[in-house]
């Protein structure tokens, strides 16, 4: 390839760290989730900086960017896509959708693979399975091509930077602060994650039962389960919580279609407002519970912003130009603000760049929201 390219690649080759990886868990039994293994302590990097990957002179419309999804087809990643394509229009970039119709992270990778012997330019990818995905970013890191991933982290990865959808303390707090508020801060509660896989969700289930075991005495942690990011599974664990644990009061899930398949359950088991729910999903797929009062509230942020945001990191990083914290980073409306770098909360030698605060969606605004 072409001089410029080579630089590129040359200096992705110089970064990067990688540490420790998560302890998979079987489903079923109370609470068997071995801990996540910590990694090695790091220090914040000294300068909050995402260095440039080169500076390409070709037009926009001969750059290639691949954005891969856990789950094509699934409103949410529907809603990024939109503002990946509205950035694509405003830019003029060759963007490429890719990832499996149903959840499978092997035809993920391997189609991200397909991508780096096809020599994109950059991958922006959702590490459903973390662990797994690390051998395949790094390679893409090694043939110069940048990865940031969004949604779901892959934080034992030399990624170039991670598309952070909101800080995970805010959301684990927006959460844990709501449920204690339902439940009066007393009794059983449960949490259903998506894959187990996924690093940073991970870290949300174990700073959840850190907080309300310190600030919520009376609410005693039950179990967590994996749904696979599957409505139907997430359905028939909830009504297998209720049946297993008669004191259950409450139920987190921080799977886009875990939330909606936990409500579901509880709904099918007759306890609605008797179960709280909450956790973080897209308002098209729980109107319905916040309707009929299954669910009071829950959170999210707004993923066209994040797919937009997805296309201007690249943008920057692509045309020569560092990201810092003075970096008027575009978002969708001809509008920008400055980049909120921050160190990632389990690598602080890596950085996450944070789109904002959990939104929360309720009876008083779900209304609003049309994705």
């Amino acid at each position: 390839m072409a001089s410029k390219t080579r630089s590129r690649r040359e200096f992705i080759k110089l970064t990067g760290s990688a540490c420790g990886g998560l302890m998979l868990t079987q489903l079923g039994c109370s609470d068997q989730r071995q801990p996540a293994t910590k990694p090695p302590a790091s220090e914040p990097p000294a300068e909050m900086i995402i260095r440039a990957v080169g500076n390409l002179t070709r037009p926009n419309a001969e750059i290639r960017i691949g954005c891969s999804w856990g789950l094509v087809g699934h409103p949410y990643w529907d809603t990024v896509t939109r503002g990946v394509k509205k950035a694509a229009q405003r830019w003029g970039y060759d963007i490429r959708i890719g990832g499996p119709t149903v959840n499978d992270p092997r035809v993920q990778i391997a189609e991200v693979e397909t991508w780096i012997a096809q020599e994109l330019d950059a991958i922006v990818y959702q590490a459903v399975d973390a662990e797994a995905s690390v051998p395949t970013i790094r390679r893409a890191i090694s043939r110069g091509i940048p990865v940031i991933t969004i949604d779901s982290d892959a934080h034992t990865s030399n990624r170039t930077v991670f598309n952070n959808q909101a800080n995970d303390d805010d959301q684990t707090m927006a959460m844990v602060e709501h449920l204690a508020d339902e439940m009066d801060g007393e009794g059983e509660w449960a949490f259903i994650v998506g894959e187990f896989t996924q690093a940073q969700k991970m870290y949300q289930v174990d700073l959840a039962q850190k907080v309300a075991a310190e600030k919520y005495p009376g609410m005693k942690f039950t179990s967590v389960e994996e749904c696979r990011d599957d409505e139907s599974r997430a359905s028939d664990i909830a009504r297998q919580l209720i049946v297993a644990n008669p004191g259950l009061r409450g139920i987190i899930s921080n799977s886009g279609a875990g939330l909606p398949g936990t409500a579901q359950g509880v709904r099918q088991a007759g306890k609605s407002g008797q179960v709280k729910v909450t956790g973080i999903s897209v308002p098209s797929l729980m109107k319905t519970f916040i309707d009929d009062g299954t669910v009071r509230k829950f959170f999210l942020w707004d993923p066209t912003e994040l797919g937009y945001r997805a296309v201007a990191i690249v943008h920057e990083l692509l045309h020569g130009r560092d990201i810092t914290p003075q970096t008027q980073l575009a978002k969708s409306g001809d509008v920008s603000e400055p980049a909120d770098i921050r160190p990632n909360l389990q690598t602080p030698s890596l950085l996450d760049i944070v789109l904002g605060p959990p939104l929360g969606f309720d009876s008083g605004n779900i209304g609003r929201f049309n994705f």
